[in-house]
């Protein structure tokens, strides 16, 4: 796995599983949607943690920066 997330995406997507886990362990969403949003927890705690977004693999994306040296005169 390539890492193809930038430093801004990566924290976007731990906030996200953080918020998306409160909702569910604080019981303001319960039931069914209450599953899908522990999921998509685990989803966006899983990316955020590894850098890779396999959506982003599929479509040949990424928003992490290329680390290329630039030569200095």
């Amino acid at each position: 796995m390539k890492k193809n997330l930038g430093k801004a995406h990566t924290i976007l997507r731990l906030l996200l599983a953080a918020l998306c886990a409160y909702l569910y362990f604080d019981g303001k969403v319960t039931g069914t949607w209450g599953l899908i949003v522990l999921l998509l927890a685990g989803l966006y705690l899983f990316t955020g943690l590894t850098g890779y977004a396999p959506l982003y693999d599929i479509f040949h994306m990424s928003t992490r920066r290329s680390k290329k040296k630039v030569d200095k005169l």
